[in-house]
């Protein structure tokens, strides 16, 4: 038995044996570093891209007052190209939503600062083939800075309705004026 015991802690000792890394030089590791993170951000964006269809429909019972709340959201086709330190995958988002009586349209992203500047909180917007147009809105009661509210939301809405294309031009801090794409098509919202 202690034979047996012995060859077993002298088997794993031999197994434990730390054998010799190879060593990098500074340039290799650079590559290599390159190429994980380059993989990472393929992986990462195959699986947002799968999700890029038409509208997802939600609907949650508010718990206070008994209410339905009605959420139809549709992803951008394309994520958006930031610097760091939002660079990778940035999927924009657009939400309309009907939360204790209210309609609400909401733009956002995944990561990044939506900001037009100090009362200058405007974007645009291209329904399908039609002219540009100007939507003001309005930030989040908690200074969050990855969404905003459109505030003419009836306006948008009407378009939003019959569109099967809406180009969506956000101003982003650090990174400029930055279009999200989204495949509208059937809009079911009451």
């Amino acid at each position: 038995m202690k034979k047996i015991v012995l060859g077993i802690l002298m088997a794993m000792s031999f197994f434990n044996c730390k054998q010799s890394e190879k060593k990098y030089t500074f340039e290799e590791q650079q590559q290599i570093d390159s190429i994980k993170t380059s993989i990472l951000k393929e992986v990462e964006n195959k699986v947002y891209k799968d999700s890029v269809g038409g509208w997802k429909y939600e609907t949650e019972i508010n718990k206070m007052t008994s209410a339905k709340d009605v959420f139809c959201r549709v992803q951008s086709n394309e994520s958006l190209k930031l610097d760091f330190p939002y660079d990778g995958v940035n999927y924009g988002g657009l939400t309309v939503r009907r939360m204790n009586g209210e309609m609400d349209i909401i733009i956002s992203i995944m990561k990044g600062q939506i900001s037009g500047g100090y009362e200058n909180e405007y974007f645009k917007a291209r329904f399908d083939d039609g002219k540009q147009m100007t939507f003001s809105y309005l930030s989040p009661t908690d200074n969050s800075t990855e969404s905003i509210f459109v505030e003419n939301r009836s306006k948008f809405l009407k378009k939003l309705r019959t569109a099967k294309k809406v180009l969506i031009q956000l101003p982003l801090y650090h990174n400029g004026n930055q279009i999200l794409e989204f495949n509208t098509e059937g809009l079911k919202f009451e």
